[in-house]
Parts: structure tokens; sequence; C-alpha cells
């Protein structure tokens, strides 16, 4: 998990940091990448907190984490960067919090704790159709 997690958010530290510098469809592409790679890092905690002791309380401190960073980045750039770099200053804030990501990405256990196994567990381990369709119209 840390390689995975390491890499995926030196690449989105890498694509906050050219967004400025992108033009045409590249801002496009650019983004979409950060995304991709936000929707991973995204996917390493959801899995931790699912394979957790407590899910429900680790999920309600990941949200509540999650939440308060969000707003202290928003203050961050409206008061500091935004008045002094613009947008290339927004960016740039996304992209060391990146490479925090990256630095907490080596406190990362090696693999993950397989699933506990409960009656409702589906075979296999993945969710049954209506599972699988809530999840494609979530990525849609």
């Amino acid at each position: 998990m840390p390689a995975i997690a390491l890499i995926t958010s030196l690449v989105l530290a890498a694509g906050n940091w050219l967004t400025p510098f992108a033009m045409g469809k590249m801002v496009t592409a650019v983004r979409a990448l950060t995304g991709f790679t936000a929707g991973i890092l995204i996917w390493v905690a959801a899995c931790m907190i699912a394979r957790s002791a407590a899910p429900d309380r680790w999920a309600g401190i990941y949200l509540t984490v999650q939440t308060l960073t969000q707003l202290l980045f928003v203050a961050a750039m409206s008061i500091w960067a935004e008045p002094k770099w613009g947008a290339q200053g927004d960016f740039a804030l996304l992209a060391i919090a990146g490479l925090a990501s990256g630095a907490a990405a080596l406190l990362l256990p090696r693999a993950f704790v397989p699933l506990p196994k409960t009656r409702h567990s589906p075979a296999g381990g993945l969710p049954p159709p209506l599972g699988v369709a809530g999840l494609v119209v979530n990525f849609l």
C-alpha cells in the first residue's frame, strides 16, 4: 500500500503543480489525471476504514478531518495564496498537500487485512449486481 499511495500522491502533486501551465485540452487531461489519483487515495482510505475494528468511528474521524482540512485550505487560499499569486498559488498549495500525503503514505501498512466475514458477505468479494450498479452510478 505505501508504494501505491506514494506514487499516486506524487502524480497528484505533479498534476496540481502543472495545471496552471496547461492550455486547451491539456487542462482537461491534467485535471482528469488529478481527479483519478485523488480517487485512488480516497479508495485507500476507504479500504483501511472498512477493514478496521470500528469502521463507523473511523469514517466519522475521516470525514471530520477531511472537512476541517478543506476549511483550512479554503481559508489559506482566499486569504493568503489567491491575493498574492492567483490561481497558481492555489494549485501550488494543492501540490504541497499531495507531497504531504506522499510522506504520510510511508506510514501505511504494507497490505490490507482481509475484510471481516459476515453472513451478508458477497461470494468472491464482489458486491451483488445492484451494488455494482450503485458504484457505477456514483462513478458516472
